[in-house]
C-alpha cells in the first residue's frame, strides 16, 4: 500500500487524464464558539472573527471541489453554549456541501458537548452522515467512489477504550477511519482522560488512511496516517505556533494516498518572541512591539532580562495599551533600588525580591499585580496627606 504526502505547494501532482481518483478534505478542531478567556477584549475579538472565517474558508472549498466526502475529525465545536449559538449556521453550511453531493463525515471530540438536546442529538437536517449516534462506531460507505468511511464519537466515560479493537475490517478496498484521539509517547503527549493511541497502532489499522483529530498541528503519523490538525491557533502553546491548513486526501483505486496540504488564507497567524530588555530603553522596547503588531498576526512578546523601577512601570502601562498584540513581563527580574528612602521604593524593592525569587510564572503575575496595586495604593494615599 503505497502512501504519499505532497507538499502544499505543488499544484500539478496528478495528470489531468490520471484524475479519476476519490477526494476528500479534511480538517478538525474549529472549536467554534471558544470564547478565549484570559486573553485581552481585542484579541479575544479578533480570534473569534477569524475561527468563523475559517469555518467560512473551510465550507467554501468543501463546495468547489468536487468531493467525496467532507471530513471534520473532532472539535467542531468547543462548549454546548458554543453548539448552541452556531448551530443554525453550521447546518446551514453543510446543507450547502451536501447539494454538491457529497457526504458530510463529522465526529465528535473531547470539546463537544455530548448532553442530551444538544446540537447531535437534536439534529434532524439530513446529513450525509454523523458519527455521534453510536457512540462507539460506525460505518458509511461514500456513494461517490465507493469508499467505507468509518468514524469513532469520543465517548467521555470510556475513554480508555482501544481504538484498534473498535475498528473492524473496512467493507470497501478503499477506507478510511477518522478519530479524536492522542498520539501516545508523542513529543508533545501528556497522558489524559481521552482516547490514546500509538503510531504503530495507527500504522497496524487496517484502513487505507486514518484521520486523527486530537493534535492541533496538521502533521504525519507513520505512513498510514494524518492528525488533521487546527486551522486557527488557539493559544500561545507550541501546537498552535506556525502555518495553518486543511488538508485534501486522495484515495486511487490502487489503494495509493495521496495527501496535499492547503494553506488556510484567513488564520491569524500566533507567534512568540523573546525579548532581552536588559540595557534597553523603554522607547526602543516600545518601537519593537509596535514594529511587529499588525493585523493577520498576533505576536506574544516574552519580555526577560533585568528592569529598574522606572522603565518596569512604564512597561506596565504599555502592557495595557497594547491591542492586537500580548506582552509578558512574568519573567522579567526587577533590579532593586540602592538607597531605597521613600515607602514606594521600599515597597518597590521587598516586592521585587519576592518576583525575582518566584518560579512560577502565574505566582509572579500575581506578585506583579500586588506591586502595581501597591504602588497605586502609596501614590494615593501620599497626594492626599
Amino acid at each position: 500500500m503505497k502512501k504519499s504526502f505532497l507538499p502544499d505547494d505543488d499544484d500539478d501532482f496528478l495528470d489531468e487524464e490520471e484524475k479519476k481518483e476519490i477526494k476528500f478534505l479534511i480538517s478538525g478542531n474549529f472549536h467554534l464558539g471558544k470564547t478565549f478567556n484570559g486573553f485581552p477584549n481585542e484579541i479575544r475579538k479578533k480570534l473569534i472573527t477569524a475561527q468563523e472565517k475559517v469555518f467560512d474558508e473551510f465550507i467554501k472549498i468543501a463546495g468547489e471541489g468536487n468531493y467525496a466526502g467532507v471530513i471534520i475529525a473532532g472539535d467542531l465545536f468547543d462548549s454546548l453554549e458554543g453548539a448552541s449559538l452556531y448551530a443554525k449556521k453550521v447546518f446551514e453550511d453543510f446543507r450547502k456541501v451536501i447539494i454538491t453531493g457529497a457526504s458530510m463525515l463529522v465526529t465528535t471530540g473531547n470539546c463537544d458537548p455530548q448532553e442530551e438536546g444538544d446540537f447531535w442529538t437534536t439534529s434532524i437536517t439530513p446529513l450525509s452522515f454523523s458519527f455521534y449516534k453510536s457512540k462507539q462506531y460506525t460505518k458509511l460507505v461514500v456513494p461517490k467512489g465507493n469508499v467505507t468511511v468509518g468514524g469513532i464519537a469520543f465517548d467521555p466515560q470510556n475513554p480508555n477504550k482501544k481504538i484498534s479493537d473498535l475498528i473492524p475490517e473496512p467493507a470497501t478496498d478503499l477506507s478510511i477511519s477518522i478519530f479524536h484521539a492522542r498520539i501516545r509517547n508523542s513529543q508533545n503527549f501528556e497522558h489524559s482522560q481521552e482516547y490514546e493511541i500509538s503510531e504503530s497502532e495507527v500504522e497496524n489499522l487496517p484502513t487505507t488512511l486514518a484521520v486523527i483529530g486530537g493534535g492541533h498541528k496538521f502533521s504525519r503519523v507513520g505512513k498510514s496516517g494524518i492528525i488533521a490538525g487546527s486551522p486557527q491557533g488557539s493559544s500561545f502553546f507550541e501546537e498552535d505556533i506556525g502555518d495553518r491548513f486543511f488538508a485534501e486526501a486522495i484515495l486511487e483505486a490502487e489503494k495509493n494516498v495521496l495527501i496535499k496540504p492547503i494553506p488556510v488564507k484567513s488564520s491569524v497567524v500566533l507567534e512568540i518572541k523573546k525579548v532581552d530588555i536588559t540595557n534597553k530603553t523603554f522607547e526602543e522596547i516600545q518601537a519593537l512591539v509596535n514594529s511587529e503588531t499588525g493585523d493577520s498576526k498576533i505576536v506574544k512578546f516574552l519580555l526577560y532580562g533585568d528592569a529598574a523601577k522606572e522603565l518596569f512601570l512604564k512597561i506596565l502601562l504599555f502592557e495595557k495599551e497594547v491591542k492586537n498584540s500580548i506582552v509578558d513581563i512574568s519573567q522579567v527580574s526587577l533590579v532593586q533600588i540602592s538607597d531605597a528612602e521613600s515607602l514606594e521604593d521600599k515597597f518597590f524593592n521587598i516586592m521585587a525580591n519576592e518576583i525575582s525569587s518566584e518560579k512560577n510564572l502565574e505566582e509572579r503575575k500575581d506578585l506583579i499585580s500586588s506591586l502595581e496595586v501597591g504602588i497605586d495604593a502609596i501614590k494615593k494615599a501620599s497626594e492626599n496627606s
